[in-house]
């Protein structure tokens, strides 16, 4: 079974904080001084969403296709697939370097210079070495054994740069066991604070 993408509502709100988690161990000695300890390789991110309306009429069965994602998942159990609407691609990526050896390499995006892995992949536009377009690759998605990773049948040249364009989501879950909706008019509904976070 694929994991399911978070649905495309007309209604979200434009005020959507996100918010950047890291983990860190903070000890300190009784001089004061301090020992901090990374506890992840990677931040988890945090989204807020907001429904000015959600639609429940039989035309546009909107507040029904949150919910079903909702207790599809089992609130904060199961994964689903979320696009961020002003991060989700990636142009002209350099995704690794040849050495004529390895044929597997991992899809990262760099946001503001700062690279991370990309675990579900949506659409793979191009991939270059050395700057010739490639073939003969395969991406594995979310759902695979190792997700984001593209496997070449033959390993590139030493020295050959990697570049691969590609749109992503980030693969959530709900950080709620409950789920509210607020009844604004016959089939209109609202619903506040929809508290989304990646996964590793």
């Amino acid at each position: 079974m694929s994991t399911p993408l978070f649905p495309a509502l007309a209604g979200i709100g434009w005020n959507i904080p996100k918010t950047v988690e890291w983990s860190t161990t903070v000890q300190t000695a009784r001089s004061g001084k301090e020992t901090r300890i990374g506890n992840w390789t990677y931040p988890v991110y945090h989204w807020e969403l907001v429904f000015d309306f959600l639609r429940a009429a039989p035309a546009n069965p909107e507040l029904q296709q949150l919910t079903a994602l909702f207790n599809g998942a089992g609130a904060q159990v199961g994964n689903f697939l979320y696009t961020d609407p002003d991060d989700n691609a990636a142009t002209a990526q350099e995704i690794g370097v040849g050495d004529g050896v390895t044929t597997a390499f991992q899809l990262v995006r760099s946001f503001g210079g700062y690279v991370e892995p990309i675990w579900a992949p949506n659409v793979v536009s191009s991939i270059t070495v050395a700057g010739v377009p490639a073939t003969g690759w395969t991406v594995s998605n979310f759902d695979g054994a190792s997700p984001g990773l593209v496997t070449f049948a033959a390993a590139p040249a030493p020295g050959a740069a990697i570049v691969a364009s590609f749109s992503f989501y980030f693969p959530c879950r709900f950080e709620d066991d409950r789920l509210t909706a607020k009844l604004l008019l016959a089939a209109l509904y609202s619903a506040d604070k929809v508290r989304i976070k990646s996964v590793k």
